[in-house]
C-alpha cells in the first residue's frame, strides 16, 4: 500500500495507492507491517527532515528508508530499521524484516521509544523551554536599523518587556 501516492507511481509494483488523509493517517499506517521512506539523493531530499519516519515509528513500525539527509540522523542500523540505497540493500532489507516477524517486532518497539524520548512533545518541550529561558538572560538586541521604523525597537524574549520609544 502506498499512501499519497498517484496511482502511475506505483502500478508496475502491484500496489494499492490510498490518498492521503489526516483522519485515516494512523490507521493506514498501523495496517502496515514495514515503512518504508525511499527517496533518490538530490539536494530537495537531503533537505527533508524525515517525518514520514517518524511517524511509522511512532506507529511501532519498523522501517527501511534511503540513506539521505535525516533519514540517517533517525535510521540507526538494526536498532529500529535499515537504511538502503542500491536494489540489492533494500530487497536484503525488505525480506529480512519480511521473514522475521519478531525482528519486525523488536525494531517497532525501539522505533516507537526513540520517537517517545527524542521527538515527542514532552521531552522536546523541556528543550525549547530550557533554550528560551536561558535567551531570557540575555541583553535586549536593538533592531532600529532592521526595523527602518521612525521609534526605537527593543526585542526582548519576554512579551511584556518590549519597549518601543518614539
Amino acid at each position: 500500500m502506498a499512501i499519497g501516492a498517484n496511482e502511475d507511481q506505483v502500478k508496475d509494483l502491484g500496489m494499492q495507492s490510498l490518498p492521503w488523509s489526516e483522519e485515516n493517517e494512523v490507521s493506514d499506517i498501523q495496517s502496515f507491517d514495514i515503512g518504508i521512506m525511499p527517496l533518490p539523493d538530490a539536494p530537495f531530499e537531503r533537505g527533508k527532515c524525515g517525518y514520514k519516519l517518524l511517524q511509522y515509528m511512532a506507529c511501532g513500525k519498523p522501517v527501511i528508508a534511503s540513506a539521505v539527509g535525516a533519514n540517517t540522523d533517525i535510521v540507526v542500523l538494526g536498532k529500529n530499521g535499515f537504511l538502503a540505497n542500491t536494489n540489492a540493500e533494500w530487497t536484503t532489507a525488505l525480506y529480512q524484516l519480511i521473514d522475521d516477524e519478531q525482528l519486525r517486532a523488536d525494531l517497532g518497539a525501539n522505533g516507537r521509544r526513540m520517537v517517545e524520548e527524542q521527538f515527542a512533545l514532552g521531552p522536546a518541550s523541556q528543550e525549547i523551554l530550557s533554550m528560551f529561558r536561558s535567551l531570557n538572560n540575555q541583553k535586549p538586541l536593538s533592531l532600529h536599523n532592521a526595523c527602518n521604523l521612525s521609534h526605537e525597537c527593543y526585542l526582548y524574549t519576554h512579551p511584556k518587556r518590549c519597549k518601543y520609544t518614539t
